[in-house]
């Protein structure tokens, strides 16, 4: 009985184990969570102007307490446009008594076309940090994006594709320790005419994707 006192005594008085002893306690700073959004866009890929309503989803993965990574895919109605094709004048033709005649339409300095698709995969890379339930970000995202309109008068269909980088802030309030809501504004890094702007809900695997954990 004295022996297995003592036994237990030097247990006791021996160094703890260390830390790596506990992986299982270390707190996990990853966590995956999915965005959806919607929004408002305007962009100019080819001398015109389009602006158009656009939904978004993006999964996205924390990969530290200030990181993330990600991707999204945007598609957008387009709703309006106007400006002139890659600076030219689009002219339509008819037939009249002297054969073909082709002239300007009306308002030849522009014109406006309701009706096209915007499309945009893109990569992003993320920082933010977070005071109380409310997170700030910035981000850089990577991106193709194609435009589709049709010019109903031309009968004719004018489709672009373009490669380019955006930047996005945003600013998010975690509701729940696994659901936010926020904002998000971009540009593109070289063109500031570009511009859109979005609000997404977030639902998170882990609450407040381990943020708050140093």
């Amino acid at each position: 009985m004295a022996g297995l006192i003592l036994g237990m005594a030097g247990l006791a008085s021996a160094d703890p184990l260390p830390e790596s002893a506990f992986d299982w306690r270390r707190p996990n700073e990853s966590g995956t969570y999915i965005e959806v959004g919607a929004g408002w866009m305007r962009v100019d890929p080819d001398g015109m102007t389009y602006r158009a309503n656009y939904l978004r989803f993006a999964p996205q993965v924390s990969v530290h307490h200030w990181f993330y990574v990600g991707a999204a895919f945007e598609v957008g109605k387009i709703y309006s446009a106007y400006g002139q094709m890659n600076g030219m004048i689009p002219t339509e033709c008819s037939k009249d008594f002297g054969g073909l005649t082709c002239h300007a339409p009306m308002g030849a300095d522009s014109y406006d076309q309701t009706t096209g698709t915007i499309v945009e995969p893109q990569v992003f890379f993320g920082a933010r940090d977070l005071v109380g339930i409310v997170s700030g970000g910035f981000e850089v995202a990577p991106t193709v994006r194609w435009t589709s309109s049709a010019v109903s008068w031309l009968n004719q269909t004018f489709t672009t594709a373009e490669k380019t980088v955006e930047l996005h802030g945003r600013v998010d309030v975690w509701a729940t320790p696994h659901f936010s809501a926020g904002v998000m504004v971009g540009t593109e890094y070289d063109r500031f005419h570009d511009l859109q702007v979005g609000l997404q809900i977030g639902f998170h695997m882990e609450p407040y994707d381990l943020m708050t954990r140093n």
